[in-house]
């Protein structure tokens, strides 16, 4: 019975989490003028196809070109990913693998930016981008994206170096290997489903993230996706039908890197859970 129970509850919150998709592809596929029958059911009366060449039309009509707003995204956020990584990876080898003063305290504060809402640091984040001059490039978003970014890896990678036998260290230490050596040549490789499941909640993130960029970002072709979705409302006669379209097309390089990663990611989950 309680299997049961468990059962229906994952199939209701996949349907409710599945409504919205299904309601935008849906809503892609319309004609204009059925829009207001969309609440009617999810199957368009007429299928129209040409919404999603329509769509790229719009976008290069009134905003940037969807490929400039994907290649914009694609730079931003791999640049960013990469970044974070880098400094997440030794972060969490140094809290996970080394003992110094205040090693408790600044990974409870590093922590601590997990619950810090980005529009509250706006301010700061315009006024010190404006002190180095980096307003209107790229660097004004990534530097900040990196920052940001840091407490969630930080976090899964020290949990999950500190799960790591302890013998494997011991080995490598009488082998005598250096420090970066067994981080690089022994932990990373056994680290790669933590590590995807951090690329793709960070490319999450930073794809989707709009607030510093609407404040960071001055020159219009270099406008991420979230940009250019907000951009296009109310230009056009805001078709919605096309909206829709732009969102889906802008949505895939998302859905194919969490395909692409999905073992690694179910693995980093789950890692830990059951020991052997």
């Amino acid at each position: 019975m309680f299997g049961l129970v468990c059962r229906a509850v994952v199939v209701i919150w996949l349907l409710l989490l599945l409504y919205p998709v299904a309601y935008i592809v849906s809503l892609s596929l319309r004609r204009n003028d059925e829009l207001t029958d969309a609440a009617g059911g999810l199957i368009p009366a007429h299928i129209r196809w040409e919404n999603y060449s329509d769509a790229f039309a719009l976008m290069a009509k009134f905003v940037v070109a969807i490929p400039t707003l994907m290649t914009n995204s694609a730079i931003v956020t791999g640049l960013s990913i990469i970044g974070a990584l880098l400094v997440a990876i030794l972060a969490a080898y140094a809290f996970a693998r080394m003992q110094f003063v205040g090693k408790r305290l600044l990974f409870c504060v590093i922590l601590l930016g997990m619950i810090v809402p980005i529009p509250v640091m706006l301010i700061p984040e315009f006024l010190t981008m404006k002190e180095y001059g980096l307003i209107g490039g790229r660097a004004a978003v990534i530097l900040p994206y990196i920052a940001f970014g840091l407490p969630l890896p930080i976090l899964i990678l020290t949990t999950f170096f500190k799960e790591l036998p302890r013998e494997i260290f011991e080995a490598a230490e009488i082998d005598g290997a250096s420090r970066l050596r067994v981080l690089t040549g022994i932990v990373l490789p056994l680290a790669r489903p933590a590590i995807a499941t951090c690329v793709i909640f960070l490319a999450l993130l930073f794809w989707n993230e709009f607030p510093l960029a609407l404040v960071l970002i001055q020159d219009p072709e270099l406008s991420t996706v979230p940009l250019g979705l907000a951009s296009v409302r109310g230009k056009g006669g805001s078709p919605w039908e096309l909206i829709s379209a732009v969102m889906l097309i802008t949505s895939l390089p998302v859905v194919a890197l969490f395909v692409a990663f999905q073992r690694q990611f179910i693995e980093g989950l789950v890692h830990g859970a059951v020991k052997g």
